[in-house]
């Protein structure tokens, strides 16, 4: 049942489907098994949604990639968040975020 809600609110790339599918996806993980949500999982991954969930997650792991390079070579270097953060040529627009990061986990 899931899967065939999901697939028919796939070709529509409007807001109303989209927030459809995330609430199926949400119901879906709370009342169904393992093998079922692996199913869902492939539904899903050819979606918007799916798209987004994936860009995010990268995204979030490029953040820490980042932010561990960082504070390591704040660590072994002795530099400053300045010097580390040009060291890895980290764009203008990331840094305040990745300074907030780092001086928060701390």
């Amino acid at each position: 049942m899931f899967k065939e809600a999901i697939r028919l609110a796939k070709p529509n790339m409007g807001l109303s489907a989209e927030k459809a599918t995330a609430m199926l996806y949400t119901l879906a993980d709370k009342f169904l098994d393992k093998t079922e949500l692996d199913e869902i999982k492939e539904v899903l991954r050819m979606t918007r949604l799916g798209q987004m969930l994936m860009d995010e997650g990268m995204e979030k792991g490029m953040e820490l990639k980042e932010t561990e390079s960082i504070k390591k070579l704040m660590k072994n270097m002795n530099w400053t968040i300045d010097q580390a953060m040009n060291a890895l040529e980290v764009p203008e627009d990331k840094r305040e975020k990745y300074r907030q990061i780092i001086i928060s986990n701390n």
